[in-house]
């Protein structure tokens, strides 16, 4: 029952960050992608990546990765949606 509860406990963690800190989850990915080491990475670093990254300085940030936070953080919704829905059936069924 308790590895249930940390299961919960680390979806729940994932959620809250996808959610309040779309940031820090793109700034992971660009740096696990767009690492010197990465056998992903290609010859031109895209400008979210670049952003997240620190190699551009912006004042503000640039409205590609203002949408591409909303968008992380709409999956973030989403990934809370759905489970919660589906308990709601099972419960109300």
């Amino acid at each position: 029952m308790w590895r249930i509860g940390i299961l919960l406990l680390v979806v729940l963690a994932i959620v809250f960050y996808f959610v309040f800190r779309p940031g820090k989850v793109l700034k992971l990915t660009a740096t696990v992608i767009y690492s010197p080491v990465s056998p992903f990475r290609g010859s031109a670093i895209p400008l979210w990546a670049s952003y997240y990254l620190g190699k551009t300085m912006y004042e503000v940030p640039p409205e590609s990765v203002r949408q591409l936070e909303e968008n992380v953080r709409a999956i973030g919704y989403a990934m809370l949606a759905v489970p919660v829905t589906l308990l709601v059936i099972v419960i109300t069924l």
